[in-house]
């Protein structure tokens, strides 16, 4: 028997096995990489609607300014064309865009809104006509400034400066208002603007007194869910 020859064929093996293990580590490790390439990577959409000059493009986590602004003009006329009859349907159709702390907040304003006297019968029809839109991108804001206007029977016209104030997020390719703000006026809350102390404690002091409108509102409509509670039971009772 030739042990030199042998010796041979058994390192040549070994080394062969060697190289077989290390090459089928480096095809797995590859094969994890694409893998998870493969899964985190997203498709992004370029939309170009009829009514949009520009193209839009629309990613799993993110989207062009432009997109941004498009989705904030959409959000503002539905709002501001909120009326005793359709309330319910623009408070469905918001909630679905908003995180569960900016719905809650929506909601609860709608509501209180809903519960005054004034709008219940209200016969005015209301809408918003935009006039410029603004991307903030130290902020992430979008702000829609315009008029909203209301006719009552008689077509007389009221006009009122407005601002729209929204963040929206892009998860898992849809938009997400994570938060939104209105005010009077035309003059946008940028961060520059907030940056003047004098309108910093201007805007504290709004947002202070809209609290507290807010919350007189919902004793309000507390105080009329327990009257009526009341009235039910005596209802009930009475032979």
């Amino acid at each position: 028997m030739n042990f030199g020859s042998l010796n041979a064929s058994w390192r040549l093996a070994s080394l062969s096995n060697k190289f077989l293990l290390a090459t089928n580590l480096v095809l797995g490790c590859a094969v994890l990489v694409l893998s998870g390439a493969a899964l985190n990577n997203r498709d992004r959409i370029t939309v170009l609607p009829p009514t949009i000059d520009k193209p839009m493009v629309v990613g799993w986590r993110n989207a062009t300014p432009d997109y941004h602004k498009s989705m904030a003009m959409y959000f503002t006329g539905l709002i501001g064309t909120v009326g005793p009859k359709n309330i319910g349907y623009v408070l469905n159709v918001m909630e679905g865009f908003c995180s569960p702390e900016v719905a809650a907040s929506f909601k609860t304003r709608m509501n209180a809104i809903a519960s005054e006297y004034e709008f219940r019968n209200s016969t005015a029809t209301t809408w918003f006509e935009g006039e410029r839109v603004a991307w903030e991108e130290a902020s992430g804001k979008v702000f829609v400034i315009g008029r909203l206007m209301s006719a009552n029977a008689a077509h007389a016209i009221t006009t009122k400066q407005a601002v729209y104030e929204y963040r929206i997020e892009i998860h898992e390719g849809q938009p997400l208002i994570t938060y939104f703000d209105s005010y009077e006026g035309s003059l946008p809350h940028t961060l520059a603007w907030l940056q003047d102390p004098r309108n910093a404690e201007g805007n504290q002091n709004r947002v202070d007194r809209e609290a507290t409108k807010n919350r007189e509102r919902e004793q309000r409509l507390g105080q009329i869910e327990a009257n009526k509670s009341e009235l039910e039971s005596k209802k009930a009772v009475k032979p």
